[in-house]
């Protein structure tokens, strides 16, 4: 009679969710089972005050580490993992281990400066101010990047904390060439989960530029008639002409 005496259980080892950790629902338990004679195991989260919930029942292992189960089916809240394996020769092993899902992302808002603005192009940065918001966040990012649709982008200022109407950091834009640009804020929570707000800015550091054409520098003028010249500027709001016989203008007209 040739038999195998096996008096090793399984082995069970778990990456995700670590201990008192946080995951989202769109993540998976990752680990492994192993042992040469496996005959099943069971993976299982109990909520909070309920009854455990089966994530999968299977009888292949492995001594790879890979995803054992998902997590989609969990609501909110703390759980506690468990896994149980068995083999042919009936060892038994067993593992729990507790962990919080999360659910919710993070509120990430760039209230200051607003969409579209122009931004003037000086020695003083430009003071950003958001809103950053969640039960766990783990941090956040402001940073900008060339266009409306950046390649890719440049930190300004990180942190951890958050608020409302607090400053996120202040944009040094002394050495950025005029044209527009995307300023980005990404939170991030414990679970992974992500928000970003986007606002898209133009900086301005060259004045209009103006010039007269009628009359002539110097010329005289004998009767009514017009003036001509040209205003230009990528962002002009308006323009001013004043007439004057000496310093003090008498007469003015202005377009907006």
């Amino acid at each position: 009679i040739r038999f195998e005496l096996d008096r090793t259980p399984p082995r069970i080892a778990i990456s995700r969710p670590v201990r008192d950790g946080w995951v989202s629902p769109a993540a998976t338990v990752r680990g492994s089972v192993e042992d040469r004679n496996l005959a099943l195991y069971t993976v299982s989260a109990s909520p909070a005050g309920s009854g455990a919930v089966e994530l999968v029942r299977a009888t292949q292992g492995s001594s790879a580490e890979g995803d054992l189960a998902p997590l989609s089916a969990l609501a909110e809240g703390p759980h506690v993992l468990s896994v149980v394996a068995s083999d042919t020769a009936e060892n038994e092993a067993s593992l729990d281990v507790p962990f919080l899902v999360d659910a919710t992302p993070p509120r990430a808002l760039i209230q200051s400066p607003a969409r579209g603005a122009v931004l003037r192009k000086g020695e003083a940065p430009v003071a950003v101010v958001g809103l950053v918001r969640d039960d766990h966040l783990e941090s956040w990012t402001l940073r900008f990047g060339a266009g409306a649709e950046p390649a890719d982008f440049a930190t300004i200022a990180q942190g951890q904390g958050g608020g409302d109407g607090f400053p996120l950091g202040a944009w040094d834009v002394r050495f950025v060439p005029d044209g527009v640009y995307t300023l980005s804020l990404v939170a991030v929570d414990r679970a992974g989960l992500t928000a970003e707000s986007r606002v898209v800015v133009t900086l301005d550091g060259l004045p209009p530029t103006t010039t007269l054409s009628s009359p002539k520098e110097g010329g005289y003028v004998r009767l009514p008639g017009p003036v001509f010249g040209a205003v230009t500027d990528a962002n002009l709001v308006g323009w001013d002409l004043e007439v004057a016989p000496g310093a003090a203008a008498t007469h003015h007209w202005s377009s907006t």
